[in-house]
């Protein structure tokens, strides 16, 4: 299982009018006090829309909105936060955010609560709070139910329950999610193995681009299980994780190479694959660089 991240959603808002005529522009609307506007303008900042990035610009103004009661600013201004790892008044924000009904903030206190971020970690609490985002559809709290039933964290494994959450959060797009309940089916955690179940979440996660899922897809097409043997497929799914720094795979498309197993072989570029393995801690290329002598092609 991968750690668990808090998204940002970007929010739509409505266009509020700009300095023409007798209108207010936005800066004078925030700075009369309009907490729309000064969330407005702090999403403004910290995307840099309509205005140069500037983040310590956008904490200001989600401030202003914030201190204000509006929910959407406090989860922001949490978010920033916790970017900056300032941990306790994040935690202090998303909780004013949440306890307005702000469904990202039900996930993001989940995710504070189970980590202990800002606050003494307590996992019931935190399985409360992501039930909260879970109901409401949120599928980045529906994965992380599926981890706390999976991992067993709250109490002895529970795989219906954990596939429940997974299957949810899959449906609703979540890559995690949908790369979890693949490894379900390929394992057989509460269900029987099915490799073609596996093969078609996968594949789902690998499209948004998941290295882990791109490389569990590539061994699927190498081995052949849930489908034909394609070592080509297979290639390219295994060099798409390498190129995003995913270790286990970098080791497996160096042996590609070596053996020109759905490429050409090329020892050269093999060797690179594997140092850049052992590079980010894989141990298993320090053994395979030895046995097969790849100083040589250096």
């Amino acid at each position: 299982m991968k750690k668990l991240v808090i998204k940002c959603f970007v929010l739509v808002i409505l266009t509020m009018p700009s300095c023409s005529g007798g209108e207010k522009s936005l800066k004078e609307m925030a700075k009369s006090g309009d907490r729309s506007a000064q969330f407005q303008l702090a999403n403004n900042y910290e995307t840099g829309k309509e205005a140069p990035v500037n983040i310590e610009k956008a904490k200001y103004w989600y401030k202003q909105s914030a201190n204000q009661g509006f929910a959407r600013a406090q989860y922001k201004l949490g978010l920033l936060l916790h970017e900056e790892a300032n941990f306790e008044e994040a935690f202090y924000w998303m909780q004013k955010s949440a306890n307005q009904n702000y469904n990202l903030a039900y996930n993001a206190i989940g995710y504070f609560y189970q980590n202990g971020i800002g606050v003494e970690s307590d996992l019931n609490k935190a399985e409360k709070f992501y039930k909260k985002a879970a109901v409401n559809g949120n599928p980045d709290a529906q994965n992380s139910l599926g981890v706390l039933y999976f991992k067993g964290l709250l109490e002895d494994k529970n795989y219906e329950k954990s596939i429940k959450w997974f299957s949810m959060a899959a449906e609703n797009g979540n890559y995690l999610a949908q790369s979890n309940l693949a490894m379900i089916f390929k394992e057989g955690h509460g269900v029987d193995v099915d490799y073609k179940k596996a093969l078609e979440w996968y594949q789902k996660s690998a499209n948004q681009g998941y290295s882990e899922a791109q490389f569990e897809l590539g061994m699927l097409y190498y081995f052949g299980n849930g489908t034909l043997v394609d070592k080509s497929k297979a290639f390219n799914y295994i060099k798409m994780a390498a190129e995003q720094g995913y270790p286990i795979a970098q080791y497996n498309l160096g042996y590609l190479y070596y053996n020109g197993e759905g490429t050409e072989k090329d020892r050269k570029i093999s060797a690179e694959w594997i140092k850049r393995a052992h590079e980010n801690g894989y141990e298993e290329a320090a053994v395979f660089w030895k046995e097969n002598d790849l100083w040589q092609y250096e």
